[in-house]
Protein backbone atom coordinates (compact mmCIF):
# COMPACT_ATOMS: atom_id res chain seq x y z
CA UNK A 1 0.00 0.00 0.00
CA UNK A 2 1.36 3.02 -0.92
CA UNK A 3 -0.48 5.99 0.90
CA UNK A 4 -4.08 7.14 1.70
CA UNK A 5 -6.43 8.38 -0.89
CA UNK A 6 -7.32 11.89 -0.27
CA UNK A 7 -10.88 11.71 0.25
CA UNK A 8 -10.16 8.82 2.53
CA UNK A 9 -7.55 10.96 4.77
CA UNK A 10 -10.51 13.42 5.11
CA UNK A 11 -13.12 10.21 6.07
CA UNK A 12 -10.54 9.55 8.53
CA UNK A 13 -9.17 12.83 10.06
CA UNK A 14 -12.54 13.95 10.36
CA UNK A 15 -13.84 10.28 11.93
CA UNK A 16 -11.23 10.67 14.34
CA UNK A 17 -11.92 13.91 15.47
CA UNK A 18 -15.82 13.23 15.55
CA UNK A 19 -15.50 9.97 17.93
CA UNK A 20 -13.50 12.12 20.36
CA UNK A 21 -15.55 14.90 20.59
CA UNK A 22 -18.82 13.06 20.44
CA UNK A 23 -18.17 10.63 23.12
CA UNK A 24 -15.51 8.97 24.40
CA UNK A 25 -13.83 6.36 21.93
CA UNK A 26 -14.71 3.14 24.09
CA UNK A 27 -17.84 4.29 24.54
CA UNK A 28 -18.43 4.57 20.69
CA UNK A 29 -16.53 0.79 19.87
CA UNK A 30 -19.75 -0.39 22.59
CA UNK A 31 -22.21 1.30 20.63
CA UNK A 32 -20.55 -0.02 17.07
CA UNK A 33 -20.78 -3.29 18.25
CA UNK A 34 -24.39 -3.56 19.01
CA UNK A 35 -25.60 -1.96 15.45
CA UNK A 36 -27.58 -4.90 14.50
CA UNK A 37 -28.74 -4.99 10.97
CA UNK A 38 -32.49 -5.65 10.47
CA UNK A 39 -34.13 -7.12 7.43
CA UNK A 40 -35.18 -4.93 4.57
CA UNK A 41 -39.38 -3.83 4.97
CA UNK A 42 -41.39 -6.57 2.43
CA UNK A 43 -42.23 -5.31 -1.16
CA UNK A 44 -39.50 -2.78 -1.58
CA UNK A 45 -36.86 -2.71 -4.59
CA UNK A 46 -33.90 -1.23 -4.08
CA UNK A 47 -33.47 1.77 -6.64
CA UNK A 48 -30.98 4.49 -8.05
CA UNK A 49 -30.69 7.48 -5.85
CA UNK A 50 -29.57 11.10 -6.97
CA UNK A 51 -26.30 12.40 -5.84
CA UNK A 52 -25.77 12.93 -2.30
CA UNK A 53 -25.91 16.68 -2.33
CA UNK A 54 -29.06 16.57 -4.67
CA UNK A 55 -30.78 14.32 -2.45
CA UNK A 56 -29.87 16.30 0.52
CA UNK A 57 -30.91 19.76 -1.56
CA UNK A 58 -34.06 17.85 -2.33
CA UNK A 59 -35.26 16.69 1.08
CA UNK A 60 -34.17 20.18 2.39
CA UNK A 61 -36.81 21.86 -0.41
CA UNK A 62 -39.19 19.51 -0.25
CA UNK A 63 -42.42 21.33 0.69
CA UNK A 64 -44.47 18.10 2.08
CA UNK A 65 -42.18 18.06 5.35
CA UNK A 66 -44.44 21.04 6.57
CA UNK A 67 -43.47 20.24 10.61
CA UNK A 68 -40.09 20.87 9.43
CA UNK A 69 -40.69 24.33 8.43
CA UNK A 70 -43.46 25.42 11.40
CA UNK A 71 -41.47 23.62 14.15
CA UNK A 72 -37.56 23.23 13.66
CA UNK A 73 -34.79 25.23 12.97
CA UNK A 74 -31.94 24.30 10.69
CA UNK A 75 -28.54 23.95 12.56
CA UNK A 76 -25.34 25.10 11.55
CA UNK A 77 -23.28 22.02 10.36
CA UNK A 78 -19.31 21.82 10.84
CA UNK A 79 -17.46 22.30 7.53
CA UNK A 80 -14.52 19.99 6.63
CA UNK A 81 -11.33 21.00 4.79
CA UNK A 82 -10.75 18.69 2.55
CA UNK A 83 -7.02 19.45 2.65
CA UNK A 84 -6.23 18.60 6.25
CA UNK A 85 -9.36 17.34 7.35
CA UNK A 86 -9.83 20.10 10.28
CA UNK A 87 -13.70 20.62 11.24
CA UNK A 88 -14.98 24.58 11.66
CA UNK A 89 -18.14 25.45 12.89
CA UNK A 90 -20.14 27.86 14.50
CA UNK A 91 -18.87 27.63 17.97
CA UNK A 92 -22.16 27.88 19.80
CA UNK A 93 -23.85 25.23 18.04
CA UNK A 94 -22.45 21.62 18.99
CA UNK A 95 -20.21 20.43 15.91
CA UNK A 96 -21.64 16.57 16.44
CA UNK A 97 -24.91 16.91 17.02
CA UNK A 98 -26.51 12.98 16.30
CA UNK A 99 -24.96 11.35 13.49
CA UNK A 100 -25.15 14.30 10.84
CA UNK A 101 -21.24 14.22 10.16
CA UNK A 102 -20.92 10.34 9.54
CA UNK A 103 -22.74 7.08 9.74
CA UNK A 104 -22.30 4.55 11.88
CA UNK A 105 -22.04 1.28 9.37
CA UNK A 106 -21.66 -2.42 10.01
CA UNK A 107 -20.50 -4.02 6.85
CA UNK A 108 -22.12 -7.38 6.88
CA UNK A 109 -19.47 -10.12 7.87
CA UNK A 110 -17.31 -7.58 8.59
CA UNK A 111 -16.25 -5.18 12.02
CA UNK A 112 -18.25 -2.06 12.23
CA UNK A 113 -16.79 1.84 11.60
CA UNK A 114 -17.82 5.30 11.14
CA UNK A 115 -17.71 7.04 7.92
CA UNK A 116 -17.79 10.61 8.09
CA UNK A 117 -19.95 12.68 4.78
CA UNK A 118 -20.34 16.02 3.93
CA UNK A 119 -23.71 15.81 2.85
CA UNK A 120 -25.55 15.98 5.89
CA UNK A 121 -28.54 18.43 7.15
CA UNK A 122 -29.79 18.69 10.93
CA UNK A 123 -32.90 19.96 12.43
CA UNK A 124 -33.94 21.26 16.53
CA UNK A 125 -37.83 21.77 17.57
CA UNK A 126 -38.03 25.44 18.31
CA UNK A 127 -40.27 24.42 21.43
CA UNK A 128 -37.79 22.58 23.62
CA UNK A 129 -40.98 21.86 25.88
CA UNK A 130 -41.18 18.82 24.35
CA UNK A 131 -39.29 15.82 24.42
CA UNK A 132 -39.51 13.91 21.31
CA UNK A 133 -39.32 14.45 17.32
CA UNK A 134 -42.46 15.16 15.12
CA UNK A 135 -43.75 11.67 14.67
CA UNK A 136 -45.46 13.76 10.93
CA UNK A 137 -41.86 14.78 10.27
CA UNK A 138 -40.44 11.03 10.92
CA UNK A 139 -43.06 9.73 8.35
CA UNK A 140 -42.38 11.99 5.41
CA UNK A 141 -38.74 11.87 6.07
CA UNK A 142 -39.12 7.81 5.77
CA UNK A 143 -41.54 8.03 2.69
CA UNK A 144 -39.30 10.63 0.78
CA UNK A 145 -36.05 8.25 0.87
CA UNK A 146 -38.55 5.31 -0.05
CA UNK A 147 -39.51 7.77 -3.33
CA UNK A 148 -36.10 8.07 -3.78
CA UNK A 149 -34.90 4.74 -4.43
CA UNK A 150 -33.92 3.73 -0.78
CA UNK A 151 -34.52 1.18 1.61
CA UNK A 152 -34.14 0.77 5.59
CA UNK A 153 -30.93 -1.49 5.87
CA UNK A 154 -30.55 -1.57 9.87
CA UNK A 155 -31.67 0.25 13.23
CA UNK A 156 -29.47 0.96 16.06
CA UNK A 157 -31.35 2.01 19.15
CA UNK A 158 -28.54 1.01 22.23
CA UNK A 159 -27.86 5.02 22.80
CA UNK A 160 -29.68 6.18 25.13
CA UNK A 161 -31.98 8.46 23.74
CA UNK A 162 -31.14 8.57 20.41
CA UNK A 163 -32.28 6.23 17.07
CA UNK A 164 -30.15 5.66 14.10
CA UNK A 165 -31.74 4.60 11.42
CA UNK A 166 -30.18 3.09 7.90
CA UNK A 167 -31.07 3.07 4.10
CA UNK A 168 -29.52 2.17 1.17
CA UNK A 169 -30.01 2.12 -2.50
CA UNK A 170 -27.86 0.73 -5.30
CA UNK A 171 -25.50 3.89 -5.16
CA UNK A 172 -26.26 5.86 -1.52
CA UNK A 173 -25.97 5.07 2.21
CA UNK A 174 -27.69 7.33 4.36
CA UNK A 175 -28.79 7.62 7.89
CA UNK A 176 -31.19 9.34 10.09
CA UNK A 177 -30.14 10.36 13.12
CA UNK A 178 -33.58 10.84 16.11
CA UNK A 179 -32.19 12.18 19.36
CA UNK A 180 -34.84 13.46 21.94
CA UNK A 181 -34.60 16.14 24.37
CA UNK A 182 -32.77 14.61 27.04
CA UNK A 183 -29.58 14.17 24.80
CA UNK A 184 -28.95 17.88 23.79
CA UNK A 185 -31.64 19.76 25.62
CA UNK A 186 -33.75 20.18 22.44
CA UNK A 187 -35.23 16.95 20.57
CA UNK A 188 -32.59 17.09 17.22
CA UNK A 189 -33.15 15.52 13.54
CA UNK A 190 -31.12 14.88 10.82
CA UNK A 191 -30.21 13.49 7.85
CA UNK A 192 -26.55 12.29 6.09
CA UNK A 193 -26.04 10.63 2.97
CA UNK A 194 -22.79 9.09 1.46
CA UNK A 195 -21.79 7.52 -1.74
CA UNK A 196 -21.25 3.77 -1.46
CA UNK A 197 -18.27 3.74 -3.09
CA UNK A 198 -17.10 5.59 -0.03
CA UNK A 199 -18.23 3.23 2.55
CA UNK A 200 -16.13 0.32 -0.28
CA UNK A 201 -13.02 2.88 -0.31
CA UNK A 202 -12.90 3.21 3.42
CA UNK A 203 -13.15 -0.97 4.44
CA UNK A 204 -10.52 -1.21 1.71
CA UNK A 205 -8.06 1.36 3.66
CA UNK A 206 -8.86 -0.02 6.62
CA UNK A 207 -8.11 -3.12 5.84
CA UNK A 208 -4.97 -2.50 4.21
CA UNK A 209 -3.65 -0.81 7.41
CA UNK A 210 -5.11 -3.72 9.74
CA UNK A 211 -2.98 -6.28 7.53
CA UNK A 212 0.17 -5.10 8.33
CA UNK A 213 -0.83 -5.95 11.95
CA UNK A 214 0.74 -9.60 11.50
CA UNK A 215 0.49 -10.69 15.29
CA UNK A 216 -3.28 -10.31 15.52
CA UNK A 217 -4.68 -13.55 15.27
CA UNK A 218 -8.47 -12.40 15.88
CA UNK A 219 -10.44 -10.35 13.95
CA UNK A 220 -11.94 -6.92 14.55
CA UNK A 221 -15.38 -6.38 15.93
CA UNK A 222 -14.75 -2.67 15.64
CA UNK A 223 -12.72 -0.08 13.96
CA UNK A 224 -12.38 3.26 14.42
CA UNK A 225 -10.16 6.06 13.45
CA UNK A 226 -8.49 8.05 16.38
CA UNK A 227 -5.84 10.58 15.07
CA UNK A 228 -4.43 11.36 11.93
CA UNK A 229 -1.53 13.77 11.84
CA UNK A 230 0.79 14.76 8.25
CA UNK A 231 3.76 16.70 8.45
CA UNK A 232 5.90 16.98 5.33
CA UNK A 233 6.28 13.67 4.47
CA UNK A 234 5.70 11.63 7.85
CA UNK A 235 2.20 10.81 8.45
CA UNK A 236 0.37 8.88 11.73
CA UNK A 237 -2.70 7.03 12.26
CA UNK A 238 -4.12 5.62 15.13
CA UNK A 239 -7.25 3.20 14.80
CA UNK A 240 -9.20 1.91 18.26
CA UNK A 241 -9.76 -1.58 17.36
CA UNK A 242 -11.97 -4.47 19.48
CA UNK A 243 -10.30 -7.60 19.23
CA UNK A 244 -12.85 -10.17 21.40
CA UNK A 245 -13.54 -8.39 25.03
CA UNK A 246 -10.47 -6.83 24.37
CA UNK A 247 -10.20 -2.62 23.43
CA UNK A 248 -6.93 -1.18 21.72
CA UNK A 249 -5.03 1.70 19.90
CA UNK A 250 -3.28 -0.06 16.67
CA UNK A 251 -0.24 2.79 15.72
CA UNK A 252 0.44 3.30 11.79
CA UNK A 253 2.73 5.42 10.60
CA UNK A 254 4.30 6.09 7.23
CA UNK A 255 7.67 8.21 5.72
CA UNK A 256 7.27 8.97 1.80
CA UNK A 257 3.84 6.93 1.25
CA UNK A 258 4.99 3.35 2.73
CA UNK A 259 3.07 2.81 5.64
CA UNK A 260 4.24 0.56 8.46
CA UNK A 261 2.65 -1.11 11.84
CA UNK A 262 4.44 0.87 15.03
CA UNK A 263 2.42 -1.15 17.50
CA UNK A 264 -0.62 -1.15 19.88
CA UNK A 265 -1.34 0.12 23.15
CA UNK A 266 -4.63 0.25 25.57
CA UNK A 267 -6.88 2.69 25.10
CA UNK A 268 -6.47 6.32 27.14
CA UNK A 269 -8.83 5.94 29.78
CA UNK A 270 -8.83 9.20 32.09
CA UNK A 271 -9.63 6.62 34.81
CA UNK A 272 -6.65 4.43 34.31
CA UNK A 273 -3.67 6.66 34.91
CA UNK A 274 -1.75 3.13 33.27
CA UNK A 275 -3.49 3.52 29.69
CA UNK A 276 -1.11 6.37 29.43
CA UNK A 277 2.11 4.60 29.51
CA UNK A 278 3.14 3.39 26.40
CA UNK A 279 4.71 0.23 26.38
CA UNK A 280 8.97 0.00 25.54
CA UNK A 281 7.83 -2.05 22.15
CA UNK A 282 6.05 1.08 20.90
CA UNK A 283 8.68 3.70 22.60
CA UNK A 284 11.22 1.78 20.91
CA UNK A 285 9.33 2.27 17.65
CA UNK A 286 8.96 5.61 17.75
CA UNK A 287 12.24 6.61 18.55
CA UNK A 288 13.67 5.55 15.36
CA UNK A 289 15.39 8.02 13.68
CA UNK A 290 14.00 7.71 10.47
CA UNK A 291 11.13 9.64 12.40
CA UNK A 292 13.12 12.17 13.76
CA UNK A 293 11.29 12.88 16.57
CA UNK A 294 8.10 13.10 14.52
CA UNK A 295 6.25 10.11 16.20
CA UNK A 296 7.42 10.89 19.78
CA UNK A 297 6.06 14.64 19.67
CA UNK A 298 2.63 13.36 18.46
CA UNK A 299 2.11 10.61 20.84
CA UNK A 300 3.91 11.43 24.10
Amino acid sequence: MNTLSKTTKTILGVTGALVLVAVSTLATIVILRQFEPVDAPQNTTVGTSPAPDVLLKQYSDSDAIQDRVTSYRTLALPTVSPDDGVLNGDSNEPLTLATNTSLIYSKEGMYSTRISVLDNIQYARTDTSLKDNSESLKSTTVAFLGQNGMVQRSTDTSVPGIVYTNFESSNLECQISDADSSVYGTAVYGLACGLKSAVTDTYKELDSLIALNTAASDKPSSVISDKNIAEGNKELLTLNVIYGNKAMSLIFASLDGVWEFIGEKVIQNPDDESSFVIPESVTKNISDPKWDGFLIKNLQ
